[in-house]
């Protein structure tokens, strides 16, 4: 007997429930070569198990999706401030993937690299800024050596450290400056220096704090000077990061997720952003928009003055959202009759919503008028 024989029979003898049973009809020559190619199919499918390649494109992005990520909810408001790594686990779960073999790379690239993040953070015993800097780092290599993932990504998520600054704002430009099809910037948060509570006199703390925001801003606008972001049409940031705004002439959708967006509003004068429809997060006064953004059809108010700031909203002739944000002392029915008058008195024949929040992340009912 040859060897493969006595290797055919020994491997059949020895895993019997791995060989599903099949008749053959050896008087039909046809149906013989059917039943073999069947048997041995059968065979190969037990043998190997089920494969993550065979699972159907649409099942397995549906599985990835649940992963945890970051999303808009995730700003200035939330704590902790720096994000925990848990929230990059899609992206680096879709990564893994991508890189396992041909085919799932086919099918898990583009989802691996639709965004960056530069804000997650694990453990460590250098620090955040460290580690922030060091993804910085990682992204800008691989995109470098990588020039076909640039196309790809259209989120890009980032904190920027106070204390690092001088380090991590231009290569975060540079980056950006990189990307041809990016469509939403979000500055999750622009971390301070850290100062020592105990050390400050009375006004002492407020002044270094008010200082640094002042030279956080110095410093953005040197960075992204002369860079242009012609692609992106959203962004959540800081007021304090402004200066970003400028740089983004396209933009359509802007939310201010931390600070009173003051230097947002000028932001978007200086900057030109006349396509700007979606204002959030802005409890400044919008006075200087009104001939500016004569197409703003979306905005928010909020604070003790939300019935003085509804009424000043009549002057925004194609408004068709208010979103309320509720705070202490808010009285929802003055607020809904007062929105409610605005809408009805303008010039837009678009459905027309009123929305009541608690804060600017989540919606809590929403009225169609």
């Amino acid at each position: 007997m040859s060897r493969a024989s006595k290797q055919t029979r020994s491997s059949a003898t020895k895993h019997p429930e791995t060989q599903p049973s099949a008749s053959v009809d050896a008087n039909n020559p046809e149906l013989s070569s059917d039943s073999d190619s069947n048997h041995h199919q059968l065979v190969l499918a037990f043998k190997t198990g089920p494969r993550l390649e065979q699972v159907p494109d649409d099942v397995l992005l549906e599985i990835l999706s649940h992963l945890p990520t970051v999303n808009v909810k995730h700003g200035g408001h939330l704590d902790p401030l720096v994000l925990a790594s848990e929230m990059l686990t899609r992206t680096s779960t879709t990564r893994a993937l991508s890189q396992t073999c041909r085919l799932l790379r086919s099918r898990c690239l583009a989802m691996a690299w639709k965004r960056i993040d530069i804000c997650g953070v694990g453990p460590t015993r250098h620090g955040r800024s460290f580690v922030i800097v060091k993804v910085l780092t990682a992204n800008m290599s691989v995109l470098a050596d990588c020039p076909y993932l640039r196309p790809l990504i259209q989120t890009v998520t980032a904190v920027l450290m106070a204390d690092v600054v001088a380090e991590l704002l231009p290569a975060f430009a540079e980056c950006l400056a990189s990307l041809p099809n990016v469509t939403l910037v979000k500055i999750v948060h622009v971390r301070r220096p850290m100062v020592a509570r105990k050390t400050a006199v009375p006004g002492l703390l407020a002044s270094i704090i008010a200082q640094a925001q002042s030279q956080m801003a110095t410093d953005i606008k040197k960075a992204f000077k002369g860079q242009r972001f012609p692609s992106v049409r959203k962004m959540v940031l800081p007021s304090c990061a402004h200066e970003m705004l400028r740089c983004c002439p396209n933009v359509e959708e802007v939310t201010c997720n931390e600070g009173n967006g003051s230097k947002i509003v000028g932001a978007i004068v200086k900057g030109n952003c006349k396509k700007v429809q979606v204002l959030i997060g802005i409890s400044a006064p919008l006075t200087r928009l009104v001939r500016f953004l004569p197409n703003l059809k979306h905005t928010s108010v909020e604070g003790s003055s939300y019935l003085m700031d509804i009424d000043s909203l009549a002057r925004f002739p194609l408004l068709t959202t208010i979103e309320i944000i509720m705070s202490s002392g808010f009285s929802k029915e003055e607020a809904v009759t007062a929105a409610t008058k605005v809408l009805k008195a303008n010039k837009s024949e678009e459905n027309k919503f009123i929305k009541l929040t608690h804060d600017y992340l989540s919606t809590e009912t929403t009225i169609k008028l």
